[in-house]
């Protein structure tokens, strides 16, 4: 498989990972970055001052056939199936889940309609965190409660999940309409999901590929963050029959609450677009390229 990887998307150190679990298995990739306000994916380390026009600027190109790295024996052969082409996997933005889908790699993205909240309430029902959550427009919601938890309904990082006073909520709305943001990310017309506070004890997260969790870390411990591979049994448990029970994608990310309550699911997101914490990123890589199509 040959793998796209945005510059600048991932912490450092997962950056790191990442290209390091690549390397070892001898995986042949590309850093990319976008050409500012184009869908264009040009190599991380160019500089565009060397060019006079924007259409001398070079994409990055992706191989169509069987991919050779170092030696002929590891020829990257695509499983069988009636299509030309090598197989591609993304890991960046929501811009480059989007060209991915736009130019049909496969498998690309996983990123697709099942990253809404109204989803996962139809499959997990009360094992939501939120399962008493109210969806509406960005412009329209209101909350009742006093301490509110709002996000985007949808894995699109309009803006990232926080807890705000309700005496706050309208003036970050307000803040948030008027940022200068492009209306087709962020608009009185995104829906948005937002839920009472509720006390978590800790926080884990959860990479599945084909119905298996392949890797997993507790990032939050209480309200203190905490990268730990230790993760407590009985979460993994509950994290395996939520999926079990129903998956988003063929590859996702699951993230579970500890409550007082017992284990809760927080959210799924686009495993294309997850931090990775202290979970085992070469785990990750092995089970993309395990998969079959």
């Amino acid at each position: 498989m040959y793998w796209v990887i945005q510059d600048n998307v991932f912490s450092e150190a997962g950056h790191e990972a990442l290209l390091q679990a690549l390397n070892r298995g001898s995986i042949p990739y590309v850093l990319c970055k976008f050409l500012p306000f184009t869908h264009k994916l040009v190599p991380y380390d160019l500089d565009f001052t060397l060019y006079d026009n924007v259409d001398e600027i070079p994409e990055i190109e992706v191989p169509e056939g069987p991919v050779y790295v170092d030696h002929p024996s590891l020829i990257l052969e695509p499983h069988a199936m009636d299509m030309p082409g090598n197989y591609t996997m993304i890991c960046g933005s929501t811009l480059l889940n989007l060209v991915s889908q736009e130019k049909g790699w496969i498998p690309g993205t996983f990123l697709n309609d099942n990253f809404h909240y109204n989803k996962w309430k139809e499959h997990w029902g009360i094992n939501l965190l939120n399962s008493i959550a109210i969806v509406d427009k960005l412009g329209t919601i209101a909350p009742p409660w006093n301490d509110i938890f709002i996000r985007p309904c949808k894995d699109t990082k309009a803006f990232t999940g926080l807890l705000l006073r309700q005496g706050d909520f309208n003036q970050w709305r307000e803040d948030q309409l008027s940022s200068g943001r492009d209306p087709e990310w962020l608009s009185a017309e995104t829906e948005v999901v937002a839920s009472p506070y509720r006390e978590i004890l800790a926080e884990y997260r959860f990479f599945v590929v084909d119905k298996r969790i392949v890797t997993s870390s507790m990032y939050k411990l209480g309200s203190r963050v905490c990268y730990d591979e230790y993760v407590n049994p009985s979460v993994t448990e509950f994290a395996q029959a939520m999926v079990d029970m129903w998956q988003p994608a063929r590859g996702f990310v699951i993230d579970i609450a500890e409550t007082a309550e017992g284990p809760k699911v927080i959210e799924v997101n686009n495993l294309n677009s997850s931090g990775f914490y202290a979970c085992n990123v070469g785990k990750i890589v092995e089970a993309i390229e395990e998969m079959e199509f």
